[in-house]
């Protein structure tokens, strides 16, 4: 698996650097947490700090798409989605908890 980076982004406002990215594979299409773990090795970052927006691949190419978010530190992933960030930590094994479900109010017969 190789990464190569499309385009590069600091931005200074949110702590962070944005990045798109081109994944050059060999066999099966690489996890997450593979994809994760090469980021944070370029960037000499922690795993924790990484935020995977997509990754996408055309059928029958060896090639995924993808853009990522590198932080700066944990008190700027604050603005990111709930779900981005729970589905982060779910690809490099962490628990994530659950959402509580509210109770069902119940209709009113007329």
């Amino acid at each position: 698996m190789r990464i190569e980076y499309d385009n590069k982004f600091v931005n200074p406002l949110f702590s962070r650097t944005e990045v798109n990215f081109v994944i050059v594979h060999d066999g099966v299409t690489p996890s997450r947490k593979d994809v994760i773990k090469k980021i944070a090795e370029e960037f000499k970052s922690s795993e924790d700090l990484i935020i995977l927006d997509y990754i996408r691949q055309p059928y029958g190419v060896k090639r995924c798409f993808g853009r990522a978010k590198v932080y700066n530190d944990t008190e700027s992933m604050k603005i990111e989605p709930k779900h981005l960030v729970a589905r982060a930590g779910k690809a490099l094994g962490k628990e994530v908890p659950k959402k509580e479900k509210k109770p069902k109010k119940k209709k009113k017969k007329k």
